[in-house]
C-alpha cells in the first residue's frame, strides 16, 4: 500500500487541535462569585458526575443518597468520571473529564485514519497520504463531535468504540482471525454500556462479521464462533440489565420511560423527521457523496460504513429527534461517513485530473506545445479567456468575503434563522472554492497542479459546511453552546451553598449543575431521576412545541404541583413550565431575595435556610 501519512504530520494535527480545544476548555470556564475559576460541562453530562460523585464517596451509584433512581443512559462514562471525581476536587474533576474528552478525540481521529486503510482507491491509490491527511483533519474538525465530547458527554467516547469495533472487522475480512470477531464483541459490549442504544449499530456490525465468518468457514464452525461471538456480546448488556434490576428495581433506565413512554411511534417519527431535517439541508452534498461512494470500487466494508452511518441517522428519527440541534446522535456515525466521502473526493478529483491530462496530451501530439503563435485569433481568444477567468476569480474572492462576514461576523446576521446563515456561510465558503479554481485556471495552472488543489478545495468546502452552523462558536465570536447558562447556574449553586445548610432541598430544571455543586438533597422537576414523572404522559404540541418540532424530548413531562406544591424544596429554581405557572404559590410560600448579586427564591420562614447570610428583595 503506498503513501501512508507520517506520524510527525500527526503529531504536528494533534498539537494543533489540542492548542484549539484547550483555548475552548477556556472559553467555557468562568470565574464566579466567590472569585474562583469553575469549570462545567454539558448540563446533562453533569447529571452523571453527580452520580460518579456519590459513588466515588461511597454512597453509591445515585443521584440523591439513599434513592436508587438510573437518571444516566452513559454507564461506562460514568464509571470513567467517577475516577477523577475520587481523586479530585469538584471542579478539578469537571476539569479532568473535559481533558480526557480532547485526548478521546485524538485518538477518534487516529482510529478513523486505520479505518480509512481497509478502503480501496483502485488506480488513485496514490493519493492515499492526502486521503488519511483529510481523515485525520476531517474527525478533528467537526465541531459537533468535539463539543459533545469535551463537555463531558459520552459522544467521542461512544464513536471511539465504533471505530474500534469496525476496524476489528475489517481486520477480519483480511486476515479471517476469528480473535478479531470476538474483540469486535467486547468492544462493542462496551460500547452498550456507553450508550444502550448503541445495539442497533452493534447488530450492523455484529451481523457483517458473521457473514465474513459463514464466508470463510464450514457451516457448524461457522455457528460455533458466531453463536460465541453473540454470546460475548450480550455479556455486558445482560449484566448492566440484570445489576439494573436489582439495583434500581427497573427494567429499562429512567430516561427510557421518560423519553419513550406514552410517545406514539407515528408521533415520533414525525418529530424526529423535523428535528433532523436541518441536518439533511445543510449536509445534503456531504451525505450524497457519502452515498456515492459505494456505486464504484465497491466494497463491503464501504457498504458497512454507509449502513452504520445511516443507522444512526435512522435512530434519531426514530426516537423523535434530540432537544439541542448539535447532531448529538448522529455524530457519532459522521468520522464512518467521512472515511466514505473524502474516498470519494479522491476518486472524483482523480477523474477530473485524466480529463485535464488527457486533453493536455491530446493537444500536446496535435501541435507541440498546443500553444498558437502570436497574433493568431486563438491566441487572442485565449487572453481575454484568462482575462474573463482571472476578473471572475477576483469577483468571487470579494463575494466570498463579503459573504463569510454577513455569515459570521455581522450582527445582524444574528437574526437569521440558522440555517439560512449556514446556507450562507456554505455559500460563501464554496464561491472561494471556486474562485480560486478559476485563478488558478487563469494563471495556468491547472496542469498537473489542479488536482491537488481541487482536492483540497473541496475538503475544506465540505468540512465548511458541515460546521457552518457552528462556525462562529468555532472562531470564537460567539462563546460556546450554553456556556451562559452553566455559570449562572453554577453562581446560584454557590449562592445556595452558603445560604443554606446542609438539609436544604433544590428544586431545579438544569438537574446538572446545581445539584453536583451544591450537594443538596434535589427534586427534578423534568423527571430525569424522578420516576413518578417519567411515567406521566407527555404533553404533545401547545407549550411543549419547539419550532417544526411537536414536542421537546426528554423536557415535555411535568407536575409542578407535586415537585413544588407537594414536595416544598427549600429553594425553586423557577415556578413555571410548558401550560403550569404557580406564581400565586411563588408569592405565599417562597421569598425572593439576594446572595452576593444573585436571586434566589427560597422557602419562607424555612430552619433550612441561614436567613443572616441573604438579603430580602421583595415582602
Amino acid at each position: 500500500m503506498t503513501g501512508r501519512i507520517k506520524p510527525i504530520v500527526l503529531i504536528g494535527i494533534s498539537g494543533a487541535f489540542t492548542l484549539w480545544a484547550f483555548w475552548f476548555v477556556y472559553r467555557t470556564s468562568f470565574v464566579a462569585i466567590d472569585g474562583r475559576r469553575y469549570f462545567s460541562l454539558f448540563d446533562d453530562a453533569m447529571v452523571s458526575m453527580r452520580y460518579a460523585w456519590n459513588l466515588a464517596h461511597g454512597n453509591g451509584l445515585v443521584w440523591n443518597i439513599g434513592e436508587h433512581v438510573e437518571g444516566y443512559t452513559n454507564l461506562l462514562q460514568t464509571l470513567v468520571m467517577s475516577v477523577f471525581a475520587l481523586i479530585l476536587d469538584k471542579t478539578t474533576a469537571v476539569l479532568a473529564v473535559q481533558i480526557l474528552g480532547v485526548a478521546v478525540m485524538i485518538v477518534n481521529a487516529w482510529l478513523a485514519v486505520l479505518v480509512s486503510r481497509y478502503i480501496q482507491l483502485g488506480r488513485f491509490d496514490t493519493r492515499r497520504t492526502t486521503f488519511e491527511l483529510m481523515t485525520f483533519i476531517g474527525v478533528l474538525g467537526y465541531y459537533p463531535l468535539v463539543y459533545w465530547s469535551v463537555m463531558g458527554m459520552e459522544t467521542g467516547l461512544l464513536t471511539g468504540l465504533l471505530l474500534l469495533a469496525t476496524l476489528f472487522m475489517f481486520r477480519l475480512s483480511i486476515n479471517g482471525d476469528r480473535w478479531d470477531l470476538m474483540m469486535s464483541s467486547v468492544v462493542l459490549g462496551l460500547a452498550f454500556l456507553a450508550r444502550p442504544d448503541s445495539v442497533i449499530v452493534a447488530a450492523v456490525i455484529l451481523g457483517y462479521g458473521l457473514l465474513e465468518v459463514a464466508r470463510r468457514l464450514p457451516r457448524r464452525r461457522a455457528l460455533a464462533i458466531g453463536g460465541l461471538a453473540i454470546l460475548i456480546y450480550l455479556l455486558l448488556p445482560i449484566g448492566q440489565t440484570v445489576f439494573r434490576m436489582n439495583y434500581y428495581e427497573s427494567f429499562w433506565p429512567n430516561t427510557y420511560y421518560l423519553k419513550v413512554e406514552g410517545f406514539p411511534l407515528t408521533q415520533r417519527i414525525r418529530n424526529g423527521l423535523a428535528f433532523i431535517l436541518p441536518f439533511f439541508k445543510e449536509n445534503w452534498l456531504f451525505l450524497l457523496l457519502a452515498c456515492t461512494a459505494v456505486l464504484h470500487g465497491s466494497s463491503n466494508e464501504k457498504r458497512l460504513l454507509l449502513v452504520v452511518g445511516g443507522a444512526l441517522i435512522a435512530y434519531q428519527i426514530l426516537i423523535g429527534g434530540d432537544a439541542w440541534r448539535l447532531w448529538r446522535m448522529v455524530s457519532p456515525g459522521i468520522p464512518l461517513l467521512l472515511v466514505l466521502f473524502n474516498g470519494e473526493l479522491v476518486y472524483l478529483s482523480g477523474v477530473v485530473g485524466d480529463v485535464f491530462r488527457s486533453r493536455t496530451e491530446n493537444r500536446l501530439s496535435s501541435g507541440g506545445s498546443g500553444a498558437p503563435p502570436p497574433g493568431d485569433p486563438r491566441s487572442e481568444a485565449a487572453g481575454r479567456d484568462r482575462l474573463l477567468l482571472a476578473s471572475a476569480g477576483i469577483a468571487g474572492m470579494g463575494l466570498a468575503g463579503l459573504g463569510l462576514v454577513m455569515g459570521v461576523v455581522n450582527p445582524a446576521s444574528l437574526s437569521l434563522a440558522v440555517e439560512s446563515r449556514a446556507g450562507l456561510i456554505w455559500g460563501a465558503l464554496l464561491g472561494a472554492a471556486l474562485a480560486i479554481l478559476a485563478l488558478r485556471t487563469a494563471m495556468r495552472q491547472t496542469k498537473p497542479s489542479f488536482t491537488a488543489s481541487g482536492l483540497g478545495l473541496a475538503f475544506f468546502v465540505a468540512l465548511g459546511s458541515l460546521n457552518a452552523r457552528f462556525l462562529p462558536e468555532m472562531l470564537d465570536v460567539i462563546p460556546p453552546y450554553q456556556v451562559g447558562e452553566n455559570a449562572s447556574n453554577a453562581n446560584t449553586a454557590i449562592a445556595v451553598l452558603s445560604a443554606t445548610t446542609d438539609e436544604a432541598s433544590v428544586g431545579v430544571i438544569w438537574a446538572g449543575t446545581i445539584p453536583y455543586y451544591t450537594g443538596r438533597y434535589a427534586i427534578d422537576f423534568l423527571g430525569k431521576t424522578d420516576p413518578r414523572i417519567a411515567h406521566l404522559p407527555p404533553e404533545l404540541g401547545g407549550a411543549s412545541r419547539r419550532g417544526s418540532m411537536l414536542t421537546w424530548p426528554g423536557h415535555n413531562k411535568y407536575d409542578l404541583e407535586y415537585s413544588i406544591g407537594e414536595l416544598r424544596p427549600t429553594y425553586v429554581q423557577q415556578f413555571d413550565w410548558g401550560r403550569q405557572h404557580l406564581g400565586q404559590l411563588r408569592r405565599e410560600v417562597y421569598l425572593q431575595v439576594a446572595y452576593k448579586g444573585v436571586s434566589l427564591w427560597l422557602l419562607r420562614n424555612s430552619p433550612s435556610v441561614l436567613w443572616d447570610e441573604v438579603r430580602p428583595t421583595q415582602p
